[in-house]
């Protein structure tokens, strides 16, 4: 039986080491821990839900929309932090709750300040 729950969402990237050192820079954390397999990094994340970087056959970004997003309890300053690092394509603040913007592969991102 399914269970209503997701391990991981995968995110496709050109090269893994620079991928995991863009996105460790993103969420304020060390850029360690096992490249699996030559492709594959799991992001440390709190809470159950895991996110994979993987390097292998990259054949374009996920960018036609953002397929989740990462919680905030501080909007702006998040999207001053995202301002500060090389980032693709940073919306302005939109409705008082979210923005976007891309990594350095072209994928769209968002992050939330939702309940």
């Amino acid at each position: 039986m399914i269970t209503r729950s997701i391990g991981a969402v995968f995110i496709p990237v050109r090269e893994i080491i620079s991928a995991r050192a863009w996105y460790a820079r993103l969420l304020e954390i060390a850029p360690i821990g096992e490249i699996a397999h030559g492709h594959l990094w799991r992001v440390p994340m709190v809470g159950e839900t895991n996110l994979v970087l993987d390097s292998k056959a990259f054949v374009g970004p996920q960018d036609a929309k953002p397929i989740f997003y990462f919680k905030t309890a501080n909007l702006k300053g998040a999207h001053d932090h995202c301002r500060a690092l090389p980032v693709l394509a940073l919306s302005a603040i939109r409705d008082d709750v979210f923005f976007t913007f891309k990594d350095l592969d072209g994928n769209l991102l968002m992050i939330a300040d939702v309940i």
